[in-house]
This record gives C-alpha cells, sequence and structure tokens, in this order.
C-alpha cells in the first residue's frame, strides 16, 4: 500500500516538521519502492523469525564433589589478602 504525500505531510506534523507539499510528495516518492520492497521480503517469509542468533542451549554441567584447592594457591592471583582472606575496596559508606 503506498504511501501518500497527505500520509507524510501528516507524519512531519507529528514530528514537529513543516513540509512543503514537495517536500512531501518527494519523501512518498522516495519511501514508496522501499516499503515495496520491505513487503516482498516479507511475503518470503514462511518461518517463525529468528529470536536469537544461536539456537544453541545452556548446556549446564552435573555438580560434582570434589577436592578443594588449597587456599594458598586461590589467593595467590588475588590483588590484596589480608588474614587469609581476599581484600576488596569498600564500596558502602556508614
Amino acid at each position: 500500500m503506498p504511501v501518500t504525500k497527505e500520509e507524510i505531510k501528516r507524519l512531519g506534523e507529528i514530528i514537529y516538521l513543516d513540509l512543503t507539499d514537495e517536500e512531501s510528495a518527494r519523501f512518498a516518492d522516495l519511501l514508496n519502492p522501499v516499503l515495496k520492497k520491505a513487503d516482498e521480503l516479507l511475503e518470503g517469509l514462511e518461518e517463525e523469525p529468528l529470536r536469537h542468533i544461536s539456537q544453541l542451549r545452556n548446556r549446564m554441567r552435573e555438580d560434582e564433589v570434589g577436592i578443594p584447592m588449597p587456599k594458598e594457591k586461590v589467593l595467590a592471583n588475588a590483588a590484596e589478602t589480608q588474614d587469609g582472606c581476599f581484600r576488596v575496596p569498600r564500596i558502602l559508606e556508614d
């Protein structure tokens, strides 16, 4: 369904553009081929639109009880430690 210059002019008023009749007609002429192509593309869709780029699902592994890492090894890469714990900056004020 082609867009008319009156519809373009009304849209211009909604978004506070003061379009002349010539500008409205020009925009309608520019917009109609784009809308026609979009309609053609939508007609070809027989499948449900893609909602995610990847069709993969989260694969969760089962929890397994294992041997815990030694505390020294866990804290080895910490920026700061204090009394055998991670030391982080305070984010809440008293």
